[in-house]
């Protein structure tokens, strides 16, 4: 989000296809939905809570702090660093089905650091629709590109003025 944000700065006029919206664009109609990412990520207030409330997305994160936490450990201490297990899987995979469960009912979790889709897997929680972003970011660049929809199709409504 950082890069987005100097580059708009910088820019003010070049299109931009955020991850955020890319993401909120495959949720809609999910009902509220879980989040797994970076503790700041999960934060109120947060780039991507806020980017996924101006399309009405609403977004529910693991209730204890020592949970986020080792979200948060995961990802900084082994995912960044290619380092892959099965204890962790276990773990978001458990996460994934919480949020989807008995902390919020969720229609699916967002799995808002790229690093996680690198570990976890649909297969891994099959009765959890999971949106993997970077996935998604990926999917709308190569529509957008081939003229399959437009970049604008993406914008919060609020945004479209």
């Amino acid at each position: 989000m950082l890069a987005q944000g100097r580059v708009r700065e910088r820019f003010p006029d070049l299109p931009v296809l955020h991850i955020a919206d890319c993401t909120a664009a495959a949720a809609r109609g999910a009902g509220p939905v879980g989040l797994l990412g970076t503790e700041p990520t999960m934060r109120d207030g947060s780039w991507l809570k806020e980017r996924l409330a101006l399309h009405g997305v609403e977004v529910v994160v693991p209730p204890a702090e020592e949970d986020r936490q080792r979200c948060y450990k995961i990802i900084c201490d082994e995912l960044s660093f290619d380092i892959f297990t099965e204890e962790s899987r276990r773990f978001m995979s458990e996460m994934a089905r919480k949020l989807h469960g008995e902390w919020g009912g969720t229609g699916g979790v967002i799995l808002g650091c790229t690093e996680i889709e690198l570990l976890l897997r649909p297969g891994d929680v099959p009765d959890v629709p999971l949106f993997r972003s970077a996935d998604l970011h990926i999917d709308a660049a190569a529509r957008v590109q081939a003229g399959q929809v437009s970049l604008e199709s993406f914008l919060p409504p609020a945004m479209l003025s």
